[in-house]
């Protein structure tokens, strides 16, 4: 969801992951700090003055260490929600 066009919501989908990765394993504890690089990333590259932005919802499914059990962690920015059903 970008505002202001897709400059940043593209810059996002294709960074935020990098971040996340980045941060160490996911937890809801690495997130913000991911959150904010991305961000901080994106400011940089952007043009002067931009006023460019953009919403985001992150997901991770995982293993866990009890047999057929998964873990998801779920983050979002702005006014982006994710519906686990």
């Amino acid at each position: 969801d970008g505002h202001l066009g897709d400059d940043a919501a593209e810059f996002c989908a294709a960074r935020l992951h990098l971040h996340v990765r980045a941060a160490g394993e996911t937890s809801q504890d690495i997130l913000p700090a991911a959150f904010a690089a991305c961000d901080a990333e994106m400011r940089a590259n952007l043009p002067n003055g931009s006023e460019a932005g953009t919403t985001a919802t992150f997901a991770a499914v995982r293993g866990s260490d009890v047999a057929d059990e998964f873990k998801v962690v779920v983050a979002n920015a702005g006014d982006s929600r994710a519906v686990l059903w």
